[in-house]
């Protein structure tokens, strides 16, 4: 088993993310509606890094600009999702 990130949109001034593991434990966050921003989250990765004193994964530009078009592809997806739908991501 995967783990699965199920992003739910709200109606109201959050959405929510369901995350359940490959251990099959699960655990809701309730999350204030906002775009995604990839520069912020670039920067977040890049503060995180300093203050953890650890160096920042090397990217070069194709992977950088593979990380961009996938950042566009799941707004898209997010969009396209109506209120009370679920996009759901699996990671493994």
């Amino acid at each position: 088993m995967t783990t699965a990130l199920a992003f739910t949109k709200g109606a109201g001034r959050s959405d929510s993310l369901l995350i359940t593991r490959a251990d099959g434990g699960s655990e809701r966050i309730e999350c204030p509606k906002q775009r995604i921003i990839p520069r912020d989250m670039i920067d977040l990765y890049r503060v995180t890094c300093a203050a953890r004193h650890c160096p920042p994964l090397p990217l070069d530009e194709t992977a950088i600009t593979t990380i961009r078009a996938e950042f566009a592809r799941l707004t898209h997806a997010w969009e396209a999702v109506p209120v009370g739908g679920t996009l759901t991501l699996a990671m493994g």
